[in-house]
């Protein structure tokens, strides 16, 4: 994310996590999309540039591709958005994650994936890791529409980090993986908390309402 507006007119550099859920569609948090005053907003991007980068293990490493993000819709009703791309990505090439059918249930134990740093006190995206990270949680409640998940592995403070929000919380449905939220908030890394899940399972309306053109 390149060029994110401040109030006093600077701009500044950022980064989010997310997941393909359509061939041209993306889910991520609500708030990686703000106007200057930081209040989540839908449509156009606000930035001067927004991009997806997809099929790459590492930052800095061969492969994978850009797309721009060109449409927001934001979630009516808790820290989810879905991002629309500039063109469609071949399922071949990402397969997209389902949204369940279901709603999940507590207890749940689920894998994370994101692009964060490993610490809390960072000074903009160049300090993401450079590898994807991964790790695994379980869900311990249900709050209204977002789930609380507690580190599972592979150490008991395996947290999110700055540039890990929006990261897909995933499982294994059928033959398929489906996404069962995105990470939302959570207390400084590294931590022994809870971290906020946007839920994606009462979503699957709305989405299927929204990510369609």
């Amino acid at each position: 994310m390149k060029g994110v507006p401040r109030a006093d007119g600077t701009k500044y550099d950022s980064a989010c996590s997310g997941a393909l859920i359509r061939p041209q569609w993306i889910a991520t948090a609500g708030h990686c999309f703000h106007d200057e005053h930081r209040v989540r907003v839908a449509g156009k991007p606000r930035y001067d540039r927004t991009i997806a980068t997809f099929g790459r293990a590492t930052l800095d490493g061969p492969g994978g591709f850009d797309l721009d993000v060109v449409w927001v819709e934001q979630s009516p009703v808790n820290d989810f958005a879905i991002a629309k791309l500039a063109e469609p990505v071949s399922e071949i090439r990402v397969p997209p994650l389902l949204i369940p059918p279901l709603d999940v249930p507590v207890g749940l134990e689920v894998d994370m994936a994101g692009w964060g740093a490993t610490k809390a006190a960072v000074t903009g995206p160049q300090d993401r890791s450079n590898r994807l990270q991964h790790g695994r949680w379980k869900i311990v409640a249900a709050e209204g529409e977002d789930l609380l998940a507690r580190a599972a592995g592979p150490e008991a403070t395996t947290s999110a980090c700055p540039y890990d929000s929006g990261a897909p919380y995933f499982t294994s449905w059928g033959r398929h993986l489906a996404l069962v939220g995105v990470e939302s908030d959570g207390p400084p890394c590294p931590h022994m908390g809870l971290e906020r899940v946007a839920r994606a399972d009462h979503l699957r309306d709305w989405i299927r309402e929204h990510a369609t053109w």
